[in-house]
């Protein structure tokens, strides 16, 4: 990514993500959480839900996201707060958009929830 490019909180990037086994590793978008000085917490972005999973789990760890131009996305999405991660910033590729005040609304109190904090 360009270095004169800003990023800011609550921006969606597109930014190459490790696999959990690190294995492998994939550019996908993802929403920033925080951002650090080198670092950005992020929470990636899927198109695709696991079909093992129960509906509650869904419902409190998939946060949707229809695609807008204001958020860059080009299919309906989910927001996965299972997969909260720490990266260098020099990882992300574009900014792809932002997210809206609902989403973000419903992501805040999920979060809450699934930690327990």
């Amino acid at each position: 990514m360009e270095e004169k490019q800003l990023i800011a909180k609550y921006d969606i990037v597109s930014i190459l993500v490790p696999f959990t086994d690190l294995s492998n590793c994939k550019v996908r978008p993802a929403i920033i959480l925080a951002v650090l000085d080198a670092d950005i917490i992020v929470a990636c972005i899927t198109s695709k839900i696991n079909g093992s999973k129960q509906a509650g789990e869904i419902a409190n760890i998939f946060i949707p996201v229809a695609p807008s131009i204001e958020n860059g996305l080009s299919k309906l999405s989910y927001v996965q707060l299972s997969k909260i991660i720490t990266l260098d910033k020099s990882l992300i590729s574009c900014r792809l958009g932002r997210i809206d005040a609902d989403v973000l609304q419903k992501i805040s109190t999920n979060l809450f929830d699934f930690f327990k904090v």
